[in-house]
């Protein structure tokens, strides 16, 4: 048994993914590390920007991160009703044979 490996499991189970559900489990843990880096970022900033002018309370990273979500829920509000129907009918007419967009 030269130059082979032996993997020896001693009766632990293994769990693997499939191709899919390891992309999106990459790409979940890639947005959740740039949102805490930018939670980091705008902490620092903030307390920088506080110590300079004195007004600003100090900014812990539980409030930065609460700030970050607050305004990325701002950023898209929800589109009205007319506007969701709008997009559902034209994703249904996408989606009917001989559909040609113009």
């Amino acid at each position: 048994m030269e130059g082979m490996d032996i993997l020896i499991l001693a009766g632990m189970p293994i769990y693997r993914l499939s191709d899919v559900a390891q992309a999106r489990l990459e790409s979940i843990s890639f947005f959740l590390f740039g949102f805490l880096i930018c939670a980091i970022l705008f902490k620092l900033v903030w307390n920088v920007l506080a110590k300079e002018i004195g007004v600003l309370p100090r900014l812990s990273f539980k409030a930065s991160l609460a700030a970050l979500l607050v305004s990325g829920l701002f950023r898209n509000p929800p589109r009205s009703g007319r506007d969701m129907v709008a997009r559902v009918q034209g994703r249904e007419a996408a989606a009917a044979p001989g559909y040609v967009q113009t």
